[in-house]
């Protein structure tokens, strides 16, 4: 009953789309048609204006730190909350209320990884941060990720927040290389596409001869 309580609680609050009801309600546009189609923030800031997207971003982060919080209050302990916010995660990608359609999951992994675990979130962030300078955002998101488990176990050495940090990584490698589906059938070259979909999420960027 509790891990069913946590993965409801979890999967409902990721599962508010706040980033396509802020572009629909101050932008008068679907964010799923738009832009790059993204359900988030990034997307609502290029179609809607800066301001809002921050917004929007905040909103989706606040997804995975609110879902573990509740469930804390709950009074419930580890693992229910990291599962409730890894819930949060996958309800912000799969959409209860946008027909099972979402965003990345980026703002909501950080916001949960953030909750859990601030200090190694932050230094791996700022370890990367130049890439973020050189635009080059999802690359960098990816690197800070993939670094969060290794300072989790080299600083907190816990053992269930590096489960949960590594189950996060992966599933967001995963929720980028869904979109090859498409790619797959428009006939691009799936070596090389694959690539940049794992290292930029786009199906161009590097050129491969």
């Amino acid at each position: 009953m509790k891990l069913i309580l946590a993965i409801i609680t979890g999967y409902l609050i990721g599962s508010i789309p706040f980033s396509f009801l802020i572009a629909k309600f101050f932008g008068k546009k679907d964010i799923r048609k738009v832009g790059t189609k993204n359900v988030g923030g990034a997307n609502v800031g290029r179609e809607v204006g800066f301001i809002f997207g921050v917004i929007a971003t905040l909103l989706d982060m606040s997804k995975g730190a609110l879902s573990a919080f509740l469930i804390q209050k709950a009074g419930l302990v580890s693992p229910y909350d990291l599962v409730s916010a890894f819930f949060a995660i996958i309800g912000h990608c799969y959409s209860l209320f946008l027909n099972f359609e979402g965003g990345r999951g980026m703002a909501t992994s950080i916001g949960a990884m953030a909750f859990f675990s601030f200090k190694e979130t932050a230094l791996s962030f700022i370890i990367f941060s130049p890439l973020f300078f050189f635009k080059e955002v999802a690359l960098a998101t990816l690197l800070s990720f993939a670094g969060l488990p290794v300072l989790i176990y080299l600083i907190r050495k816990d053992t269930a927040l590096l489960v949960f940090s590594s189950a996060i990584l992966l599933f967001l490698i995963l929720r980028r290389l869904y979109f090859l589906k498409q790619d797959i059938k428009e006939k691009r070259p799936f070596l090389k596409t694959l690539l940049n979909r794992f290292l930029f999420d786009a199906p161009e960027k590097i050129k491969l001869k």
